[in-house]
């Protein structure tokens, strides 16, 4: 379950709501909603569904992290790490972001000093806007 703290605008993330299930991107997290909305429940955010729509927290789910996700964000991969697009450095000393692969599922953020797991696309849009201050697009 994604927590509303780990959410920001812009990210994308599973819905499913009553026949309708869907990859949105969050535009809106409400202040009155971050502790529940109507009946005080729990958090909502605004998804981009048409129309703009109101979904409970626990409707929401992470998107995990694969080829085909990274992919679709504008990676590529180089020996055992994802560079975006464009970025072809065979030292491998130029990489602005740089996502090393230890497997199946097992990502995490090139620093030394910190490596950072990443297992879902919110937490990698979220890690990626911090670090270069751009969106990162995700095309599904």
């Amino acid at each position: 379950m994604i927590q509303i703290n780990e959410l920001r605008v812009g990210n994308n993330v599973k819905v499913t709501i009553s026949n309708d299930a869907g990859i949105y991107e969050v535009l809106g997290i409400p202040a009155w909603g971050m502790n529940g909305a109507g009946d005080g429940k729990e958090p909502v955010v605004m998804i981009d569904r048409c129309p703009k729509q109101l979904v409970a927290i626990s409707k929401l789910k992470p998107i995990k992290l694969t080829p085909e996700i990274l992919e679709k964000c504008g990676f590529h991969k180089q020996n055992f790490a994802w560079v975006p697009e464009g970025h072809e450095d065979k030292y491998y000393m130029k990489w602005d972001f740089t996502i090393w692969d230890e497997g199946p599922g097992d990502y995490h953020y090139n620093s030394a000093e910190f490596p950072t797991p990443l297992k879902f696309l919110h937490q990698l849009q979220n890690l990626y806007f911090s670090l270069t201050d751009k969106e990162l697009n995700y095309k599904p």
